[in-house]
C-alpha cells in the first residue's frame, strides 16, 4: 500500500496495478536495451549478468512510482516541470512542488519538497529572479544570501541553459550507501524539484573541506566558487540534453579525468572525459 496523500492514492488506484506494471516494464526495458547496446559496443557482447538485470528491476520499480508522482503533480497543479514557465517563474515551481509534496511517500521526501518550495519563493520574491540565491550548509550554520560570483575561474556544470545558481547543500554522502542508491537519490530529487543535483567533495574554500556531499543548483546548472570543491563525481540534468561545453570545461578546471551525467526521468547515464 502506498503511504501518501489520499488524492495520490486514489489516482494510483484508478490507474490500476496494470498501468504501474506496464510503466515499470517500460523503464526496465529501456535500461536493459541501453546497457546492452553500451556493452555490445565495448566488448561485442550485449549479454547482461543476472546481477545487473536484478538491479535494473529494483531501479525500475522505484523510478516508475517517481514518474507517476510527477505526472500526478503536473495534472493537479497545471504546471509542466519541463516548461519554460516552470524554469523562470518561482510561483509556478511552488505550485508544482506543493502538489508534488502531496504525493510524497516518506517524511524526508515531503520535508525536502516543502523546504525547497518555501526557500525558492521567499528568495525570488525578495531579491528577484537573478543574482541572489540562498546558501544553507548543514543544520546549525547560519542562513544567508550571497551573489553569484562573477569570476572567470568559477566552475559551472549544467545543460547549457541560463538559469544557473550557486550550489546549495542537500545532504552528506555516507560510507554505507551504494553507488546505485546515491544515483537514484539524485535523480529522484531532480525529478521532484526540477533542479540539477551533483555529488562533490568539498574543497578548502568551503565550510567542511574533504566532506563528500550532495548539492543542488538551478534548473540549468550549478555554480561553484573557486576552491569550493576538489572533485565532481557526477551531476544530473532534468531533461535529456547531452553534455554541455561547461561540463567538459569543469573537468579541465578540476584536472579530473571523467564524470557521469544522469539525465531525464530515468537517469539516463552519460560518461564524459576530459578533452
Amino acid at each position: 500500500m502506498i503511504n501518501s496523500g489520499h488524492q495520490f492514492v486514489e489516482f494510483v488506484s484508478k490507474l490500476g496495478t496494470s498501468a504501474l506494471s506496464d510503466l515499470t516494464k517500460s523503464i526496465y526495458n529501456q535500461k536493459v536495451n541501453r546497457e546492452s547496446s553500451f556493452a555490445r559496443g565495448l566488448t561485442g557482447n550485449g549479454v547482461l549478468s543476472d546481477e545487473t538485470l536484478d538491479r535494473f528491476r529494483k531501479e525500475a520499480n522505484r523510478e516508475s512510482l517517481s514518474a507517476l508522482k510527477t505526472a500526478w503533480a503536473k495534472e493537479l497543479s497545471g504546471t509542466d516541470p519541463a516548461s519554460i514557465n516552470y524554469m523562470i517563474n518561482p510561483f509556478a515551481r511552488a505550485n508544482f512542488l506543493s502538489a508534488r509534496a502531496l504525493a510524497a511517500t516518506s517524511n524526508e521526501e515531503a520535508l525536502g519538497l516543502i523546504s525547497a518550495t518555501a526557500v525558492d519563493v521567499a528568495t525570488q520574491w525578495l531579491f528577484g529572479l537573478e543574482g541572489v540565491r540562498p546558501r544553507n550548509f548543514k543544520a546549525g550554520l547560519s542562513f544567508s544570501t550571497a551573489e553569484i560570483p562573477k569570476v572567470n575561474n568559477s566552475i559551472i556544470v549544467g545543460d547549457g541553459g541560463n538559469y544557473v545558481t550557486r550550489m546549495k547543500y542537500v545532504r552528506d554522502i555516507y560510507e554505507h550507501e551504494t553507488l546505485s542508491d546515491i544515483i537514484q537519490s539524485g535523480v529522484d530529487r531532480t525529478n521532484s524539484t526540477g533542479l540539477e543535483h551533483a555529488v562533490v567533495r568539498l574543497g578548502p574554500n568551503s565550510p567542511y573541506p574533504g566532506l563528500k556531499v550532495m548539492v543542488s543548483g538551478g534548473t540549468h546548472g550549478i555554480n561553484f566558487a573557486p576552491g569550493e570543491i576538489t572533485t565532481l563525481f557526477g551531476h544530473t540534468h532534468p531533461a535529456v540534453t547531452g553534455a554541455s561545453t561547461a561540463d567538459f570545461t569543469a573537468l579541465q578546471q578540476l584536472n579530473q579525468s571523467k564524470q557521469y551525467i544522469f539525465e531525464g526521468l530515468t537517469g539516463q547515464k552519460l560518461l564524459i572525459r576530459k578533452p
